[in-house]
């Protein structure tokens, strides 16, 4: 699934997430797989990238169980975007995480902040 942050209800993205889902889950022994890779969504719009957001966000709060999902993004950590000097550091941080660097060295380090949680409803993985 390519660009789900454009994926709405207003242009069927909602229902065909809903169908492919529906289609990976009469799988054989479970061997079918989604995978689903996008930019940020727009906050507010419901898109299906919006969707998993939420899902990671609640495992990642202890609020959901893992049902499989692996989701891997590089984010800033909060910053006032009203703040060029906040809003400078999280671009730098959020361009070292990308590039396997410790934040704000230019070194190699850590890598990508990467997490395995549960999955939503239309996404199986």
């Amino acid at each position: 699934m390519k660009e789900t942050s454009h994926w709405l209800s207003s242009n069927g993205g909602l229902e065909m997430v809903m169908t492919i889902a529906g289609n990976v889950g009469k799988s054989r022994g479970g061997g079918a797989r989604t995978m689903e890779i996008t930019n940020a969504p727009l906050p507010g719009e419901d898109s299906v990238a919006e969707q998993t957001w939420h899902v990671w966000s609640k495992f990642a709060e202890g609020k959901a169980r893992d049902s499989g999902l692996y989701y891997d993004s590089v984010e800033s950590p909060s910053v006032d975007l009203s703040d060029p000097d906040q809003l400078r550091a999280g671009i730098i941080a959020a361009r070292d995480r990308g590039l396997g660097r410790q934040p704000g060295r230019g070194e190699p380090g850590a890598g990508a902040d990467r997490r395995t949680v549960g999955h939503a409803a239309h996404a199986s993985v």
